[in-house]
Parts: structure tokens; sequence; C-alpha cells
């Protein structure tokens, strides 16, 4: 379901929004009410009371703004697809800093009733009037993924994070489809930075087996004391990260004299962090410009600010690795400076 709140342009705040109307000379303290009363009823799960509050506010407002929206927001949420399109139809008529997010609902709205084509026409049309918006861009990405269209949905995808960087189901979707594109490094990247964001929960348990597996896949042994590191060719211009990537990984297992001292989690941490901190240091030239920004970048802050090990071992538990949670529980300290750090990030 669709956060009331993401369908609201940035730089209106709350109270502005809530009763923002077209043409409106004149506040109505009963039409007002009624919206306040809608909204409280859909909150408590009440749609039906919620519509009949909303419609009598458009009895007496018929140009009201925020009643359109929010009678919307609650056909989109019921399901309803006909009385959804009369009422983004209507809202769309009126000029509001509001129509991104009716273009949003009613192309939801088709997309739920089965009319995907008219959907992603409906978002596109949303998208020439506001082509930097996040929730148009993530769910017309939503669609394509649906249409078959991987390419063109993540490209809508990275716009949605690069509008809003703390979107987090837009950075679990990215990251999960570039490793099904074969875009491993940027898939590690990815889902390492939605990490950041969200890092309990079982989105962030599949993520994390996710992101491991790739990052695991760099480097296989093929003998004793032998080992076979593989860059993907689906990089494109990430094969610099993708030399990393597997360079990193190889790492683990192979490279630093102290591993037999370290725990299988460590080993992980640190291949990871080495990723990271070859990224930190290879030429931007060499990296997508786009996944710099709306991944690596946080990601190379995180790990200069030397919180990598806590990061990562939050990471890992978000498996069930015992060694991690062992870990997370003996430096509540270095957890503390982690969380103050990504409270101020966000």
């Amino acid at each position: 379901m669709l956060d009331r709140l993401a369908l609201i342009p940035a730089f209106l705040g709350i109270s502005a929004i809530c009763m923002a109307t077209t043409a409106r000379p004149t506040p109505n303290p009963a039409v007002d009410t009624l919206i306040r009363d809608g909204v409280a009823l859909f909150d408590a799960g009440d749609l039906a009371g919620a519509r009949v509050k909303l419609e009598a506010a458009l009895a007496i407002e018929p140009a009201n703004i925020t009643a359109l929206f929010e009678l919307s927001y609650t056909h989109m949420a019921a399901k309803s697809l006909d009385p959804c399109l009369k009422t983004t139809a209507a809202g769309l008529a009126l000029d509001s800093p509001m129509r991104a997010g009716f273009f949003v609902m009613r192309g939801s709205c088709l997309s739920d009733g089965g009319r995907l084509d008219e959907a992603i026409r409906t978002f596109r049309q949303g998208l020439d009037g506001a082509p930097r918006d996040p929730m148009l861009n993530y769910n017309i990405a939503i669609a394509l993924l649906r249409h078959g269209d991987k390419a063109a949905a993540a490209e809508h995808l990275e716009r949605a994070v690069l509008g809003k960087p703390d979107h987090r189901s837009a950075l679990y979707t990215l990251g999960l489809l570039r490793e099904e594109m074969g875009q491993k490094a940027a898939a590690v990247g990815v889902l390492l930075r939605f990490m950041m964001l969200e890092p309990t929960g079982e989105r962030a348990g599949k993520a994390a087996g996710t992101l491991l597996a790739t990052f695991e896949s760099a480097v296989k042994k093929t003998g004793e004391g032998s080992y076979e590191i593989s860059v993907p060719t689906a990089e494109q211009k990430e094969s610099m990260l993708g030399m990393s990537l597997a360079i990193s990984a190889a790492a683990t297992v192979v490279a630093d004299p102290d591993l037999p001292l370290k725990t299988e989690a460590q080993k992980k941490v640190d291949g990871l962090g080495g990723f990271v901190q070859i990224a930190g240091e290879t030429n931007r030239e060499e990296i997508d410009a786009t996944l710099w920004k709306i991944a690596l970048e946080p990601l190379v802050a995180l790990d200069r600010a030397g919180l990598w090990d806590p990061f990562g071992h939050r990471m890992l538990a978000a498996t069930g690795n015992e060694e991690s949670l062992t870990w997370l529980a003996a430096h509540p300290a270095e957890v503390t400076k982690l969380d103050e750090y990504l409270q101020r990030e966000r």
C-alpha cells in the first residue's frame, strides 16, 4: 500500500497540504472537519466510513483538492477501479502541486485492475510533468517489471532513489533486479546501501542473504590451495567494480595470513569492507555515476567513519548468523555509534 505522505511533494508542509484547495476564497470549517474525520476513519481501517465523510465534503466543495486526494487514496486502497478513475480525473483537472500523486494513484488503480498498459501510459504522462518524482518513477518501475522490461525498470528505480535517497523499497527492488540481471557488483553495492536503511526484518534477511551469495560466488575453490575468481561479463560500466568484488571475495579465503584467527563472520565483514574500500579508491570514471551516488558514496562514507564492523555484523545478523549476533552483543558502544551515525545521515 502506498504511503499517503509519500504522494505529497516534499516542499509542502503537512499542515499546508492538509487543507490545500484550488480556488478556495475562504476556509469552510465544516468541510475541513469532514476531511479530518474521513482521514481518521481511513487510518482506523474504516474505508466505507471514510468514503462517506469525504464524499460529503465534496458535495459542499466539489473542487476541494484535499478531499479529492483523500477520496482517491481511499478508492485505491479499496481497489475500487471506476471510482478511483473518476476522482483522480477530477483531481487532475485542477491545477495543484499534488498532480504527481494523482497520477500515481490513477496508474496504481489501473495496474491493480489488470490494465497494465494503461497504467504505464498514465505513469509516463505524469513523468512528463514531474520527471524526477520518486513515487512515479518507482511505480512505473514496478509496472515495467510486471511487463517484463527489466532494463527500463532499473533506470526508473535509480531515478526514484536519486529523487529520494532513503527510498528503501526502490533500493531493495533495484538490488535484487541487478543481481537477476547478472550485475553482481552493482547488486552488492545497492543491497548494502539498503541494509543501511533497513537493517532488520524479512526484507533485510533476504537482501543480506542475496548479497552474501552474490559476493561469495565471485570466487570458488578449484583445488587444494587453488582458487578461481570470476568477473561477471554483465557489469558494463562497472567493470572495475566487478574486479574489486572478485578480488575482495578471494581475499577472504587466500590473502590474509591472519584469517585463521578470525571467525567466518569476520572474514565476510572484512571482505565486503574491502570491496567498499576499493570502490572508494577507484577512479570515478570507472564507476557508473548513478551507482556511486545512490549506493557507493554513502557506503564509503560509512567505512571511513570507522563503523564498518558493526554495520557488517548487523548485516550478517539479519541472516541469523550466530557469530555476528555474539559480536553485536559484545560491542554495544560500537552499535550505538552506528545507530547515531545512521540517524544523522537520514
